[in-house]
């Protein structure tokens, strides 16, 4: 399995967990001039952000840190774009990560974690 292969079977197990955890989706792979998002999704009032990492068993590191603060900085400047875009900037927020651990059977093993780093969104 390739890294990109990977990486889609992560997001595919990870956007069907956030549907089964009650998140509606409202965009997949969206992206702007500062990054991208991996999945926007909607949870009661709040827009979510969600980071999506994705890994084998037995990785030496944990996907959640990955999520370094360049990359939460990355991902609140997308964020903030996409509220500008969609007339949301009123909307109450949060940046959430789902790991996605793939053992050798294959089928993946997701975990939500909400508010996974707090961000300061720089309107304007």
């Amino acid at each position: 399995m390739t890294t990109k292969d990977l990486g889609d079977l992560g997001e595919r197990a990870a956007r069907k967990a956030l549907k089964k955890a009650g998140y509606r989706l409202l965009a997949a792979n969206w992206r702007c001039r500062y990054g991208e998002i991996d999945v926007v999704a909607r949870q009661g009032d709040t827009i979510c952000f969600v980071e999506v990492k994705t890994q084998t068993v037995g990785s030496a590191v944990h996907p959640l840190e990955e999520v370094t603060p360049l990359k939460q900085q990355r991902l609140t400047r997308s964020a903030a774009e996409f509220l500008r875009r969609s007339g949301r900037l009123e909307r109450p927020c949060r940046f959430d990560v789902v790991t996605v651990t793939v053992p050798a059977s294959g089928r993946p093993e997701t975990t939500i974690l909400t508010d996974a780093f707090p961000a300061a969104l720089p309107y304007g």
